[in-house]
Formats: structure tokens, sequence, C-alpha cells
């Protein structure tokens, strides 16, 4: 399907996020960015979390998930892929 227009958001991802979650419409999605995750994250802002883990380390790199607090987590869905992959699909409780 067609998906509207995106909309930039400045500078104050928080607030701009929560507004939008006031407003009428669909789920929002956020792909792959630590430094707009994190923050939305520690304002509790993340309804879902789809983790993709993929079977390649690395060695270094920066975590998804601070240490500044727990989060809880509830899983609902883990699919195995035959490249190795694991999608694992946890709701925030």
């Amino acid at each position: 399907g067609k998906f509207p227009d995106a909309r930039i958001i400045g500078t104050d991802v928080v607030n701009a996020v929560t507004e939008l979650k006031t407003d009428e419409g669909k789920n929002m999605v956020l792909w792959g960015s630590i430094s707009l995750a994190q923050p939305l994250m520690r304002a509790n802002l993340i309804d879902e979390y789809h983790l993709r883990i993929v079977p390649v380390a690395l060695g270094s790199g920066r975590p998804l998930f601070e240490s500044t607090g727990k989060l809880d987590f509830e899983l609902y869905n883990a699919k195995k892929y035959e490249s190795g992959l694991m999608l694992l699909q946890y709701h925030q409780t």
C-alpha cells in the first residue's frame, strides 16, 4: 500500500512522538536508529519491540538497551528463518 508523506521532526522527538500518539491513525514504525530509539525508550513511548537477531559476531558496537533501568517485555512471537536469523517480537508490559 501507499504510505503517507513523511514528516521531519526537528529536535524534540519525545514531544513529537507523544503528540503523534494522541492522533488518529495506525501504528508508527522506527527502523534501526539507536539515537532515536533510546530517548523514546526512556520516555516509555515504545509499545512493541521487533528484534531481528542476526548470527554475526561483530565484537563491538552501541548497545540498544542502556543500563539505566529495567524494561519489562512479554514475548508474543518468535520466528526462525533458514538463514539463522531470528525475529523476536515483544510487547512492553
